[in-house]
């Protein structure tokens, strides 16, 4: 590891920071994670599959800490903060994307990948955004479901692959569509890029599928508690080939506790 101070703290939100019902520990660990970050000056963002606006809600309803930066959309937006504590959408960003898709809708696929799927449904509108085409799935198909769809894509010459995940709050499987090569990894890798911090230097956080990008990018990487087996033996085992010494960090604490756990053993701030 880094004898260098790590920054920023980059972390998913459901599943991860967002204490989880079950664990009356997260909401304690919450303040405290807090009070560590105002104390020691640290820097928080979020990656999450959310939708700005949904993120603004969480912000407000679980007294999360203050972002300075803000992941939206698996990867497929990013707004800053202002000095007046606003954000506004990194336009630089959002023309990388518009070169990957060469200006190809993404909701122009809809209605063509939800006849030749049929156990596909909708997400809600607002989680349709303009670079992700979102639907639910049973968790049961989602594995043969992506890998159709993956072929699919394929045949269309759509310049967009699939992100799938776990549901944490319902037993229902999540599938995105987005441009190809974008994730929150890719979004996390230009901010480093545009504010010159090293990825090393960077601490991800996350728990389920759409963080396996992120969290094998080449930060320092937190796996809370909570997050499935499968996910983490293929977290070490990319980091073992890598051979990445003491970037990966498996808490015990579930969730936000998790959090705290990993930003001690990194070093972000003292117990």
């Amino acid at each position: 590891m880094s004898a260098e101070q790590p920054k920023p703290l980059v972390t998913d939100l459901d599943g991860t920071l967002i204490p989880l019902p079950e664990e009356p520990a997260n909401t304690a660990d919450l303040e405290t994670l807090r009070r560590k970050l105002e104390q020691h000056r640290g820097e928080i963002a979020f990656a999450t599959g959310r939708h700005f606006d949904s993120v603004l809600r969480a912000i407000d309803e679980f007294q999360l800490p203050t972002p300075k930066w803000i992941v939206c959309d698996v990867g497929t937006a990013v707004y800053l903060s202002n000095d007046n504590g606003s954000f506004v959408l990194a336009e630089s960003y959002r023309r990388e994307l518009l070169r990957i898709t060469e200006g190809r809708d993404v909701q122009s696929l809809r209605s063509e990948l939800l006849r030749l799927n049929p156990e596909l449904s909708l997400q809600e509108e607002p989680k349709q955004r303009e670079f992700k085409l979102s639907f639910y799935v049973d968790p049961a198909r989602m594995s043969a479901v992506v890998g159709r769809i993956h072929e699919q894509l394929a045949r269309l010459a759509a310049p967009f692959e699939i992100i799938s995940s776990l549901d944490p709050w319902q037993p229902r499987g999540l599938i995105d569509v987005i441009p190809r090569g974008a994730s929150k990894a890719s979004a996390v890798t230009w901010y480093a890029q545009e504010t010159k911090i090293a990825l090393e230097q960077v601490v991800y956080a996350g728990d389920s599928g759409n963080d396996l990008a992120a969290l094998v990018a080449g930060c320092r990487a937190i796996l809370v508690g909570n997050a499935a087996p499968e996910l983490i033996a293929e977290v070490q085992q990319r980091h073992l080939e890598a051979d990445w010494q003491e970037r990966l960090y498996v808490a015990d604490g579930k969730a936000t506790s998790g959090v705290l756990e990993g930003c001690y053993w990194f070093g972000m701030f003292p117990q």
